[in-house]
């Protein structure tokens, strides 16, 4: 079973984290977003699917959020990017990891790339929102606002059912962390994925995440009537299961590059409890090899379990 623990940071700080025993590569490390905390349903989503299939998971509740110690008026972007460093480190260590961010977790996921660039396979952004405290707080608020916040060094910013302390300090530190305009040039797989009604972050968000990654293979996917949390269902059709990809990934770089319509497998899995016996590459080779060994086919031959 598994249960939150908590990770010594320092003297007076201590934040709790959730992960299982698996130290099967790609490990998998969820950051969650802006006064949230590792009891909704996607961290927990994300770490039954990496015990089904065996790999590492890690996920940290920052500082001031959730069970862990502090304030969250104390914490900011530097602060809570820290944390998930010295938690990587000291869990994952120097294995290969992707990198799940939502909300402002994305903000965070870009933040790791100075410190594990070389050890990050994937990044998944779920309605990404860096550099949100500048763009869709602080320039939005008026004159008055801004003066309390100044003066009294907070201010309890309401939007729709949410309710934000928003501590000038906090805003100061995210001005420190622009990533908007910063080029990172890993060749990894990079998708973002986005409600089409999301009532706090718009769209545009996260194609200005993948275009900070020139050498990636990008992906954006817009869930149509989804929020920011994606927690509504409505977008969620039985088209889920087929995706779009490009000829050269689903064929070869060789062959020309237009959309194939091919299964999701692991969308059936986790849904459906479906699971093919065999990869296509798999079952290609085993073929070849049975018509090597023989001169002709009787009877097709059954494969089996075979490991991935």
């Amino acid at each position: 079973m598994n249960k939150f623990r908590f990770l010594k940071i320092s003297s007076s700080k201590k934040i709790r984290y959730l992960s299982n025993k698996y130290k099967r590569m790609p490990y998998v490390v969820f950051l969650h977003g802006f006064m949230s905390d590792l009891e909704g349903d996607k961290p927990k989503k994300i770490l039954n699917y990496c015990n089904k299939k065996n790999i590492g998971f890690l996920s940290i509740e920052y500082s001031g959020h959730g069970k862990s110690s502090g304030k969250f008026t104390n914490g900011n972007i530097s602060k809570w990017s820290n944390e998930v460093k010295i938690s990587i480190r000291k869990f994952v260590k120097s294995r290969k990891f992707i990198l799940v961010g939502s909300s402002m977790g994305s903000w965070i996921s870009i933040n790791q790339f100075k410190f594990f660039e070389k050890q990050i396979l994937g990044f998944l952004g779920i309605g990404s929102a860096p550099e949100f405290l500048e763009n869709l707080m602080w320039k939005k608020f008026s004159k008055k606002i801004k003066k309390e916040i100044k003066t009294k060094g907070i201010y309890n910013f309401k939007n729709g059912n949410y309710e934000y302390p928003i501590t000038y300090q906090l805003i100061k530190d995210g001005r420190k962390n622009k990533v908007l305009k910063k080029k990172v040039l890993s060749k990894i797989c990079v998708t973002m994925i986005h409600g089409s009604k999301d009532e706090l972050v718009p769209v545009n968000y996260s194609r200005k995440v993948l275009k900070m990654f020139k050498s990636a293979k990008k992906k954006l996917v817009i869930i149509k009537n989804g929020d920011h949390s994606l927690s509504n269902k409505l977008g969620l059709k039985k088209d889920e299961f087929v995706r779009y990809v490009p000829h050269s990934v689903a064929i070869g770089s060789s062959y020309e590059d237009i959309p194939r319509r091919v299964p999701n497998t692991e969308l059936a899995e986790l849904e459906l409890g479906w699971k093919p016996r065999v990869t296509l590459q798999q079952g290609v080779k085993l073929m070849y090899d049975y018509i090597n060994k023989h001169d002709h086919l009787d009877s097709v031959p059954s494969f089996g379990e075979v490991d991935e």
